[in-house]
């Protein structure tokens, strides 16, 4: 089944000879490690603004004209690791809703499949793998000639990106590979 443009349905199992999948449990570890790290947070912030509650009502006299800045310092720091703790939960929140069971990526000899559809080998640009920020999980890219992509999150793959690399350029007959060079190591 060799086509130039995508097929709506994912491919036939017949075709996909190196299937690799989502692993749903590893999203869920990476929500609630994100939520337990707002959470400690959000007492590490408590405790520090406390702290500096009290510092400031028994020495606010003793401080003089540093004490603006050391309440405004012991406030702002263990609140912006709050603000970060929060951003990065939400980013992985949203990178694990693009999680399901099944089929991610399926490779074989006439081309590469997702959910989005089928390429053909001579139909695919790149297949690239790429760093995000702010706890989002590195991206694998399939993309096709006439612009479309789809990123899979390769933190919740069921095989390492070299391996499926390995895949990747044995069933193309080495016409595609991953291309590593946007990933961070």
């Amino acid at each position: 089944m060799t086509t130039d443009a995508p097929v709506s349905a994912p491919p036939p199992a017949s075709v996909v000879e190196y299937p690799v999948f989502f692993v749903p449990e590893l999203a869920r570890q990476h929500v609630r490690a994100a939520s337990r790290n707002r959470t400690w947070r959000i007492v590490s912030t408590v405790i520090s603004l406390g702290i500096t509650f009290a510092i400031y009502w028994f020495f606010r006299e003793q401080l003089g004209a540093l004490t603006w800045p050391v309440v405004a310092i012991s406030a702002a720091l263990p609140l912006a690791y709050l603000i970060w703790a929060i951003v990065g939960e939400v980013a992985v929140r949203h990178s694990a809703r693009t999680v399901h069971d099944g089929l991610a990526l399926g490779v074989g000899r006439e081309g590469v499949g997702t959910a989005s559809g089928w390429w053909g080998w001579d139909a695919i640009a790149a297949v690239r793998a790429r760093s995000r920020r702010f706890g989002r999980s590195d991206d694998l890219i399939v993309e096709a000639k006439d612009g479309r992509q789809v990123a899979l999150p390769l933190a919740f793959l069921s095989d390492k990106p070299a391996t499926i690399d390995s895949a990747i350029r044995a069933l193309s007959n080495g016409r595609v590979r991953v291309d590593f060079s946007k990933l961070d190591a």
